[in-house]
C-alpha cells in the first residue's frame, strides 16, 4: 500500500493529507488484527480484521479520493 501511495505521489506531483490519513488507516487495520492475535483473540477473526485493511482503501476512494484523482488529472 506504501508503494501506491508513494507512486501516486511522485507520478501525479501532488500529496493530499486525505491519502495519508486513507494509508494510515489501512496500517491501523493490520496492528490491530496484530494485537487481537497476541491478545489471544481467535485466528478467524484476527484473519477478517486483516482482510478487511483494504477496505479502508477502497471506502476512501469511492467517498472522496476518486475526485482527488479526477482533480489531479484535469492540473496535468
Amino acid at each position: 500500500m506504501v508503494v501506491f501511495y508513494a507512486l501516486y505521489s511522485v507520478l501525479m506531483r501532488t500529496r493530499h493529507p486525505f491519502h495519508l490519513g486513507r494509508l494510515a488507516g489501512t496500517a491501523a487495520m493490520l496492528v490491530l488484527s496484530v494485537l487481537l492475535a497476541v491478545a489471544g483473540v481467535d485466528v478467524s477473526v484476527c484473519l477478517v480484521v486483516m482482510v478487511r485493511a483494504p477496505a479502508t482503501t477502497v471506502v476512501g476512494y469511492d467517498t472522496v479520493g476518486h475526485r482527488h484523482v479526477a482533480d489531479d488529472l484535469e492540473r496535468l
